[in-house]
């Protein structure tokens, strides 16, 4: 009997997190979202945890691969009970307490590291907890990343207006400061992306670091939002100490929402510490301070109000959808560094993609060139672009009606 497996094709990566108890049908979770099952003719060997590559030609082979090729983010906590009737481990993860399945060898107080993917205990990182003093250690002091000189707003393709904007309110103070402080104007201390995923909130910070010359610092909210209980407020003094060390400095928060969202009783309390922290932070800045905070969101409604008064992020830029001109011009940018042959009909595919965010017309060159590259070809051709289009769009369509399913909805 041929194994059978039931996920998409283009998600190629995938991992055990469970088999039945015949050992005939593995449970995966696929590297890019989503889940499925693989049903076998008889028992592989393969347990929980396994990684497997999944043949993009042929969707019934697949092969064992490195744990390497699974790169997803794990986490750690430190094991608060054990009930070993249940077979259950209680691991405490900073902002909530998980169970997992009991492992031999684990104990009360180790610090552990945990998939949470797979719901397992992965390794003991300690036969001690760590604690807060000893965590923050552990925490590699926070550096601006490197910024490919090379890129201009050039590389951002569209939305003219938006990069204007940015540019007035972000690069204008940084690259005359000392006319601004001559003038006594009140600086910009904050600015507030928002807009729909993809849309290049993350890329237009990158880049206006880069034409104004400043160090940049980046961090998810999920990085400020320590796995430690206490530690979220230092982490976030930590960030901004670093900052302003520099002569000048733009930090980059994103997702600010999941840290930064309306207060209420049920708010965690590390969340609540984090969002007190930073709006100390931003406080404190006097007329010679030489940071801007650039934070990004999706959901501009969810934001605690405290954080968008006057001094704070009280400047916001939309980034909305690109319309066809802007399509076109993002698609202009893309192929700046790729390799083409030929007319590529551009301005058909920026009137056929309604509706698809910059990130999405950015990956069409990267679907392009799966097809050329399976051609044994080195330059990408309009044939490419449009099934590239048709790949992509596929895909959105799963997208959409797995969100309408998993929403009870029919479609």
């Amino acid at each position: 009997m041929d194994d059978i497996l039931e996920i998409r094709k283009d998600q190629l990566v995938c991992r055990i997190k469970a088999i039945s108890p015949d050992g005939l049908t593995l449970f995966i979770s696929l590297l890019k979202g989503g889940s499925g099952n693989i049903t076998v003719g008889s028992p592989t060997g393969h347990s929980i945890g396994d990684v497997l590559m999944i043949d993009e030609e042929r969707s019934n082979s697949y092969e064992q691969v490195d744990q390497s090729f699974w790169n997803a983010p794990t986490a750690i906590g430190v094991v608060v009970f054990i009930n070993k009737n249940a077979e259950e481990v209680l691991v405490d993860m900073g902002v909530s307490i998980q169970t997992f399945p009991f492992q031999q060898g684990i104990e009360y107080g180790h610090t552990v590291e945990v998939d949470t993917e797979t719901n397992q205990i992965l390794r003991t990182i300690s036969e001690k907890p760590i604690t807060t003093r000893t965590a923050m250690d552990l925490v590699a002091p926070f550096a601006p990343i490197k910024v490919d000189d090379s890129m201009t707003y050039e590389d951002f393709g569209g939305l003219p207006d938006v990069v204007d904007q940015v540019r007035k309110l972000i690069e204008t103070p940084l690259k005359h400061a000392d006319e601004i402080k001559e003038i006594n104007a009140r600086p910009v201390k904050g600015v507030l992306f928002s807009g729909a995923p993809g849309t290049g909130k993350t890329l237009l910070a990158r880049i206006v670091a880069k034409e104004s010359g400043v160090p940049f610092f980046t961090v998810s909210a999920s990085d400020l939002v320590s796995k430690w209980l206490g530690e979220s407020g230092g982490l976030t003094r930590r960030l901004f100490e670093t900052a302003k060390s520099e002569k000048q400095a733009i930090v980059f928060i994103d997702e600010i929402d999941s840290i930064a969202g309306i207060r209420s009783e049920n708010s965690h309390e590390e969340t609540r510490r984090m969002l007190t922290e930073l709006l100390t932070q931003m406080d404190g800045f006097t007329p010679d301070s030489n940071i801007i905070v650039i934070a990004a969101t999706n959901r501009p409604q969810d934001l605690d109000p405290a954080l968008l008064r006057a001094g704070r992020f009280d400047w916001e830029v939309y980034f909305r959808m690109p319309d066809e001109k802007d399509r076109l011009a993002i698609l202009i940018a893309g192929k700046r560094s790729i390799k083409t042959h030929g007319d590529l009909e551009l301005p058909l595919i920026a009137a056929q993609t309604e509706g698809w965010s910059a990130a999405e017309l950015s990956s069409l060159w990267t679907a392009a060139s799966h097809f050329t590259a399976r051609d044994n070809r080195k330059a990408i051709n309009a044939h490419d672009l449009r099934r590239g289009v048709a790949q992509i769009a596929q895909r959105q369509e799963i997208m959409y009606r797995r969100g309408h399913n998993q929403r009870g909805e029919n479609v």
